[in-house]
């Protein structure tokens, strides 16, 4: 009987009806298909523990507790808001849609009326060193800029971030005065296009706060989130 020859390790393999082919090369398992099987499986065993701990906070949980530092050396936790209507926005200081929603956008205007109405504020960046954004130098000089009165924390392990599922920037969560996650989304409808358009702009987190003061249940709780990416390093 013919021996034939598999495409994977070549070992030799013997098939019953192998007589009437002739001497011909058999594709027992195409070889791409099995390299990116590998490498998708050997990624899976290498990557920490976090990377497949629990799932993200979601709207209508409990937010977890967590604890940073801000880029002027204090410490801020959730804790520390207890009792007020906390925003968290994950920001970039060098992403251009950050600084769209900073410059031509609203962001600065819903901060102002938000702490000026006793809320809390935490800007969060999740940039991972060497990373977009990354560096207290460089997020002092952007609280600056952009006259921060509110804290700028520091997440550059990236815990607080995925804890909360962050995948852009900017994204904005807010946290209702009994803890609770009651929206998760974009600052508004324009995803990133600009203002000035045609088209009228819902302004999703406005809302949001909105709602939330009056005591009622957010009408629309999750929007996709626009913006770049969460300049993330590997899970630790």
């Amino acid at each position: 009987m013919p021996e034939y020859h598999g495409p994977i390790d070549h070992q030799r393999v013997r098939l019953p009806w192998a007589g009437a082919l002739g001497h011909t090369r058999v594709s027992l398992f195409p070889r791409s298909l099995f390299m990116r099987a590998f490498m998708l499986l050997s990624l899976a065993v290498a990557l920490p523990s976090t990377a497949f701990g629990q799932s993200p906070v979601k709207v209508g949980e409990k937010a977890p507790a967590f604890e940073l530092t801000a880029v002027d050396g204090t410490t801020h936790a959730l804790a520390s808001a207890k009792g007020k209507l906390l925003v968290l926005e994950w920001f970039n200081p060098d992403c251009p849609f950050v600084k769209l929603a900073y410059n031509e956008g609203p962001m600065k205007a819903v901060q102002k009326a938000h702490l000026a109405a006793g809320g809390q504020w935490f800007t969060i960046n999740s940039s991972a060193a060497g990373k977009q954004g990354h560096g207290q130098a460089r997020n002092v000089e952007a609280a600056k800029a952009w006259d921060l009165a509110h804290p700028l924390l520091l997440d550059p392990k990236g815990t607080v971030g995925r804890t909360f599922g962050a995948t852009r920037t900017p994204e904005l969560v807010v946290i209702d005065a009994n803890g609770t996650v009651v929206y998760h989304g974009a600052l508004d409808s324009t995803g990133g296009g600009g203002y000035g358009g045609k088209e009228p702009v819902v302004h999703h987190l406005t809302e949001a706060l909105k709602a939330t003061r009056a005591g009622k249940a957010v009408a629309t709780a999750a929007t996709k989130p626009w913006g770049c990416s969460v300049k993330y390093g590997a899970p630790q």
